[in-house]
């Protein structure tokens, strides 16, 4: 784990222990306000290139995410409820995607999943090959435009679920996970 005294701003590498489970995980948080938008989306990809990422992802997450969020996968860092956090795990992708972020990037099991074609035709504001093996999406053309508008960001990343192919997402009110969705095989994961 490793802090800066620009504000608020750790991380934590959760590296994975043997060979046959298939992602690491590397957490970063920082206070919105101490990011640098224009970076962002670089930092993401060169992250995703050094760390041969599957999925990744920068979003500045809302109260609002974490109550109507899949299961599992939002809460809170702190116990008084004021640092929202999401944490993705390998089990939670072998069923489905919890959502879309401000940016995402899929890397080969997603490209199988959907298609290069389909990725690199989605209705957002930047949408492009990272290198041979990742695609990144980003839903708006600022980070801030989540918190600027939010009802704009849901509607546009409502529209790209929908076009990449609603049943890998995971559906608001299914808290039990009764519905079928579309994921790529991590089979050979060993969850714990």
């Amino acid at each position: 784990m490793w802090s800066a005294s620009l504000g608020s701003v750790e991380g934590t590498v959760f590296k994975r222990e043997f060979e046959h489970e298939p992602h690491s995980t590397v957490l970063i948080r920082a206070e919105a306000e101490t990011v640098i938008e224009s970076e962002v989306a670089t930092f993401l990809q060169n992250l995703s290139n050094a760390f041969q990422a599957d999925f990744a992802f920068a979003h500045v997450l809302s109260k609002e995410e974490v109550e109507l969020g899949a299961p599992d996968v939002y809460g809170f860092a702190d116990a008084k409820g004021d640092e929202p956090l999401i944490t993705i795990t390998t089990r939670i992708l072998s069923r489905f995607i919890p959502d879309v972020y401000w940016a995402t990037i899929f890397g080969p099991p997603y490209i199988r999943l959907f298609g290069s074609q389909k990725l690199l035709s989605a209705p957002v504001a930047d949408g492009h090959l990272i290198d041979d093996e990742r695609i990144y999406l980003q839903i708006t053309p600022t980070l801030s435009d989540i918190r600027l508008s939010y009802e704009g960001f849901e509607r546009a990343r409502a529209g790209l679920k929908e076009h990449l192919n609603a049943r890998a997402f995971w559906q608001r009110g299914d808290w039990n996970l009764r519905q079928q969705y579309r994921a790529p095989d991590f089979s050979h994961a060993r969850f714990s």
